[in-house]
């Protein structure tokens, strides 16, 4: 069976696409597998080229072949633009950083962390090893301060705890400079925020996942949310269903316009048509 390969590139006129989809690794397995080195090669026959677009989904891999994608792309003359499709995961997510536009999606997550690997040894091995893996981390640190605005402490911090980020925080932060998000998908989240906002300023403290299904399906296990909160999010709930029902029922209108409008305009060609019958019988 064929492995997936996590890399691939095109070309069309003067813009590169570059796909990566899966982990990022530099062993091969299969000779058609990329890596850093591959990209390098071809991006070394593109040096002319005006766009280089990078789309990434992916739970990252190797620390080495991370940076090394970024440090490509970085001295590339092209102007880089990096998407976030779902996860820029560890070192996907220092690829990102590359882009000089990177663009997420209101429904996709960075998440930064230390270096880690698997090791053996004695004592004096593994405290070496520690050290080692502290300056790892530091090259990570390095290439995400080149792009966001936070300390360098408040990073170190982030990735201490293995941080996921959502589109907002990362373009409050600077991890991201623009969110791409629908009409619709605005209003939902407008409607969230109020409920986030809500449970962030009351007693009530979500505690497992099993809260938030209770919250979401109105249940009554024991979920310690005093009756006022309760009655506070169902309403919010209520305004998030009848801005959903509203926008449907605005779209349903639309299309009906545009239906009604089509059957004009066929009624006005085959008016014409018709006109354009009779005046050929006169001729």
């Amino acid at each position: 069976m064929r492995r997936k390969e996590y890399y691939s590139l095109s070309k069309k006129g003067q813009n590169v696409t570059i796909n990566i989809y899966g982990d990022i690794t530099k062993y091969s397995w299969w000779e058609e597998d990329y890596g850093a080195t591959k990209l390098a090669r071809d991006l070394e026959q593109y040096d002319q080229i005006d766009n280089i677009d990078v789309f990434i989904n992916s739970n990252g891999g190797s620390v080495s072949e991370g940076l090394a994608i970024y440090n490509i792309l970085q001295r590339h003359p092209a102007k880089v633009t990096t998407y976030c499709d779902g996860f820029a995961c560890s070192a996907a997510s220092v690829v990102f950083m590359a882009g000089d536009e990177r663009i997420m999606s209101n429904a996709s997550l960075l998440m930064i962390h230390n270096a880690w690997m698997y090791v053996e040894g004695n004592a004096e091995e593994l405290r070496k090893l520690a050290d080692d893996l502290e300056k790892i981390t530091e090259a990570s640190v390095n290439a995400y301060m080149n792009h966001v605005n936070i300390s360098r402490d408040e990073l170190k911090e982030m990735m201490g705890n293995e941080t996921w980020i959502d589109s907002d925080d990362a373009l409050e932060k600077g991890f991201c400079t623009s969110v791409v998000q629908e009409e619709q998908q605005v209003a939902n989240q407008s409607v969230s925020a109020k409920v986030k906002e809500l449970l962030s300023n009351s007693s009530y403290k979500l505690r497992n996942t099993s809260d938030v299904t209770c919250v979401g399906s109105f249940g009554t296990g024991n979920t310690g949310m005093t009756k006022e909160v309760f009655e506070s999010v169902k309403l919010f709930i209520d305004e998030f269903n009848e801005t959903k029902a509203k926008i449907i029922e605005e779209q349903k209108e639309k299309e009906a316009i545009e239906v009604a409008e089509k059957k004009e305009e066929k009624k006005y060609i085959n008016f014409f048509k018709v006109l354009a019958e009779g005046v050929e019988q006169d001729d």
